[in-house]
């Protein structure tokens, strides 16, 4: 070492050194990648969570509105029946006074 040079050894030694530090490096280096695997993962599960949360919100509401819709159609079909009903009953008190008034009517005419 006196005169700057190093033996075989010192150099195997620092070589090995030096391949144990990046061994251990590049094994930190993979960990760190798993982890950031796992955690990208685990964010896709996540967003895998949220996507069926909205397709069944989606799906709820769909049903929700197409039973509101089934209701109002409904509903609509009632309200024209009861006034068909209204209408009918409407027409035959009208034909009913018509004729009552013309069974009074006509024997007054008749005997003028």
């Amino acid at each position: 070492m006196e005169n700057n040079y190093y033996t075989k050894t010192e150099i195997d030694l620092k070589f090995d050194a030096i391949q144990n530090e990046l061994r251990y490096n590049r094994e930190l280096t993979q960990l760190g990648f798993e982890k950031i695997n796992e955690r990208f993962e685990r964010v896709d599960e996540r967003f895998e969570r949220v996507n069926d949360r909205m397709d069944d919100l989606l799906t709820k509401t769909q049903l929700m509105f197409s039973n509101f819709r089934e209701e109002q159609s409904l509903a609509r079909i009632d309200e024209l029946e009861r006034e068909r009903k209204i209408k009918r009953e409407f027409i035959l008190w009208s034909i009913g006074t018509t004729i009552a008034l013309l069974a009074v009517l006509i024997p007054l005419i008749i005997r003028s």
